[in-house]
Parts: C-alpha cells; structure tokens; sequence
C-alpha cells in the first residue's frame, strides 16, 4: 500500500509530504522471523566463536534496524525552492535524507524498489539524478508513494519550476568533461597561413 502524498505551494516554491503509517505486523514479522533465523544459525553452526558473534551480531543489528523502521513509519518532507530540493524525514528501507542543488538535475522519475533482499534496499518512489562532483548520483527525495503519485509529484514540480530538468549541461554526446580550446590547430593554421605569405 502506497503512502500518503499532500502537495502544498507556498511563496517560495513547493512542500511535499510523504506520510504512511506504521506496521506493527511487518515489525512482528521480521522480528519473529529473524530471531527464529539466528537460532537456527546458532544451532547448526560449526563456525569458530569470533565468526558466529560477528554473523549474530550483523543479524541482530539488521534486525533492529528494520524493526525499528516499521514502527517509526514513513513521515518524510521534500521542500523545493529555486535553488534546492531538500529531502527531510525518515523512512524504512534505504532511504536517505538530502539536499540537491536544482541547477544541478538532469531527470525526475518513478523507480521501483531496489535490491530487494539484501539489508537496506532502495525504497521505491521519486527519484532524482543529478550532476554530482564526480558521478551522476540518483537519490530518492520521496519514498514509498506508486507511480501516479510520483507523477503527480513530478508534475507540480515542473509546473512550479519549468526549467528543472534543463538547468544541467546536456549529456547528450559528452565524453569528457574538460573544455578543449585547440590551440594547437589555431596556432598550426596561423603558422601555416604565415609561411604561406612569406613564401
């Protein structure tokens, strides 16, 4: 089941907030379910002590994180400006907050969760990539809301802030991103068409 979406402009741009409530049964769930799994690890092992610790230990850690996470809910507000989207909040799974220049995004888009299974997957939701120092980093700002949710999201977003996705430099063709002046070539041709006249 999606979360809740609320969209609200203000003077100075767009506040959007992602709510869900909590789920005592997914904490009970993973709760029962991870202990009953460090049991049985514990019973048919044949690790050495420092190695079942540190396995039990990264178990019950998990554990605890998720738990905790369900019963927190989703309750996450993404602000945007002129100049940022800021994502602020919590919510299970892998969700970060953040804050993203929006001079600097190349695409808003619906994503489905990711790396299901493994201990912090991506939520799915509103996600955004952008130019970062190094990368092309692709954040999520709103989790847990379904598609249309997002494109409704993604639509305020564009009507509010038209020129969002074409701030950043286009991609399109870029192989690097070091800015060639040919200098040689201007300075062969102008050495050229100077032997040229002396000759």
């Amino acid at each position: 089941m999606p979360a809740t979406l609320d969209i609200r402009e203000v003077p100075e741009g767009l506040i959007l907030r992602v709510g869900k409530s909590r789920s005592i049964v997914k904490a009970i769930l993973g709760l029962v379910f991870g202990t009953g799994f460090i049991v049985y690890f514990l019973r048919n092992t044949k690790e050495s002590m420092v190695v079942t610790v540190l396995v039990c230990s990264f178990f019950i850690y998990a554990i605890v994180n998720g738990v905790i996470g369900e019963l927190c809910g989703t309750s996450v507000t993404l602000t945007v400006t002129n100049l940022d989207l800021i994502s602020e909040g919590h919510a299970p799974d892998g969700y970060k907050p953040s804050s993203i220049p929006r001079a600097s995004i190349y695409q808003l888009e619906f994503r489905e969760p990711q790396n299901v299974g493994e201990g912090s997957p991506d939520p799915s939701g509103l996600y955004v990539e952008y130019e970062g120092l190094l990368l092309s980093p692709q954040t999520c700002v709103l989790p847990h809301i379904d598609q249309t949710q997002t494109h409704q999201a993604i639509e305020a977003i564009l009507r509010r802030f038209p020129d969002t996705e074409s701030l950043a430099p286009s991609r399109v063709g870029r192989t690097s991103d070091l800015v060639s002046l040919n200098l040689n070539r201007r300075s062969m041709r102008a050495g050229g068409t100077a032997s040229t006249r002396n000759g």
